[in-house]
């Protein structure tokens, strides 16, 4: 079997996406804000520290997997692993997220609940199932690195670049094994967030994200040769791929979100640092988590209406977990403003394919533009701050038009790139694609019923504490 490699020349850009990256975490730093008992050379310190962790590691992966190759040191294009381990690998990263994804919303939902502060919480179950999740993926990597050193051939850089997908399976293995003891060494050290999206907490979404999306990679690099069509030619094979794009688009909302879910404008003005942000910043995050996520599931599996289903099957386990705690009424409605951005990149595909034309990042983008006041004004309906106003309402549309080009661009190309990675070989692909989709539901209905005797057998804490979601 063998796997397409990307062109060393691609990464010649490389500084400058590490640049943009640097100034991007910097800024969320920024916006995460800094404890008020907590010096700022001290607080930058630790930002520095954490950003400079994962540099090293991101240096490592470009070093191993991207740089340009000395002339006598051929690329190996044949991954030394079969489609079914291939496949099967590609399955546990998106089970391993799953069950990281969905302890994360319970923890979530407990800390609005009860209020609990940090520190009673470490041990408990909603953290034990994100500990075994993302446990689950060092272990995967770990794995992964012991067969392709095994059966793979050539110097180190070459049995990692045979198969890239591979070589990456181990660069989040050694992210996630710096960023799980992150996030409560962190909290240890600067005590609670102010808003969700802090440093450790957004080092670990983006890592949650993007294994996902190695994940689905795995899986459609095997059988994703068809034509664009529309989603109801939707096959079973897609159902993968689907629960990891809905499961980063759950990860993602509740890093950047959740701060502002049931915010009361006292609430937020008693804080000097909430009040002091942006108030472009919530629209900006409605708006750019649909279109990035959206963008990458209709292009990767080159379906018109992906990325309205992936939305829905988020907001449907949202729903779920949030009933069996008897507050579906007060979450669910905060998150539909998700959905018409996602309905704008279908609605813009669609009219593209039926002139006979493939979608493309401009197209998307159109479609985003368009229902860009529709999610300012269910934004404006259903969350108390940033209150939307005549005043406030050109800023709403202005500073997310800006910013979600780079994010359709980003997500539209992705997906292309995780689209073009297919297999040239083997029969076997279909049959081992159509075996793997019977294992996925299997192993997903073994999922849920674990979830649910895991969680009904959790005792929670027994006061309930009006808090702010951290």
């Amino acid at each position: 079997m063998q796997t397409q490699s990307l062109s060393n020349s691609r990464f010649n850009l490389a500084p400058i996406m590490f640049g943009l990256s640097l100034i991007f975490m910097i800024a969320l730093a920024y916006f995460g804000g800094v404890p008020e008992d907590i010096a700022l050379p001290y607080f930058l310190g630790g930002v520095f520290i954490m950003i400079g962790v994962g540099a090293v590691i991101t240096f490592f992966a470009w070093y191993m997997l991207f740089r340009p190759l000395p002339d006598n040191y051929a690329v190996i294009n044949e991954t030394p692993l079969s489609a079914t381990t291939r496949q099967f690998i590609g399955l546990a990263l998106v089970i391993g997220m799953s069950l990281a994804t969905i302890g994360a919303i319970w923890d979530e939902l407990w800390h609005w609940k009860y209020g609990i502060p940090f520190g009673e919480d470490l041990l408990w179950r909603p953290h034990l199932m994100i500990y075994t999740g993302l446990l689950s993926i060092v272990v995967i990597a770990a794995m992964t690195g012991w067969l392709i050193m095994r059966k793979g051939r050539g110097a180190l850089e070459q049995r990692l670049r045979a198969d890239m997908y591979l070589g990456l399976v181990i660069v989040v293995g050694l992210y996630f094994a710096y960023s799980l003891p992150a996030d409560p060494i962190w909290h240890i050290i600067y005590g609670d967030d102010i808003t969700a999206f802090s440093i450790p907490h957004v080092l670990l979404g983006f890592s949650l994200v993007i294994t996902q999306t190695i994940g689905a990679g795995i899986i459609l690099a095997h059988d994703n040769k068809d034509d664009w069509r529309g989603i109801h030619n939707f096959e079973l094979r897609f159902i993968v791929p689907l629960i990891a794009f809905a499961f980063s688009t759950l990860t993602l909302a509740m890093v950047f979100v959740t701060t502002f879910v049931n915010l009361a404008p006292e609430i937020a003005a008693s804080n000097a640092h909430i009040s002091s942000l942006p108030i472009w910043l919530l629209p900006v995050f409605l708006i750019s988590i649909p279109t990035l996520m959206g963008t990458l599931a209709n292009h990767s599996l080159k379906r018109a209406g992906a990325a309205t289903t992936m939305v829905v099957i988020a907001l449907i386990v949202r729903f779920v977990l949030s009933s069996s705690m008897g507050i579906a009424a007060d979450d669910i409605l905060n998150w539909l403003a998700l959905l018409p951005a996602a309905v704008g990149v279908d609605v813009a595909a669609a009219v593209q394919l039926s002139r006979g034309e493939q979608p493309n990042w401009r197209i998307n983008l159109s479609g985003v533009i368009a229902m860009l006041p529709i999610t300012i004004l269910v934004m404006g309906q259903y969350y108390l701050f940033p209150e939307l106003t005549a005043s406030n309402f050109i800023q709403f549309l202005i500073f997310p038009s800006l910013v979600v080009v780079v994010i359709t661009w980003l997500g539209t190309k992705s997906g292309d790139y995780l689209a073009s990675q297919q297999d040239t070989v083997e029969s076997q692909s279909r049959v081992s694609t159509q075996r793997l989709t019977g294992i996925a539901i299997t192993a997903y209905a073994i999922l849920l019923i674990f979830t649910a005797i895991y969680f009904v057998t959790a005792t929670p804490p027994v006061v309930e504490v009006a808090s702010i979601i951290r």
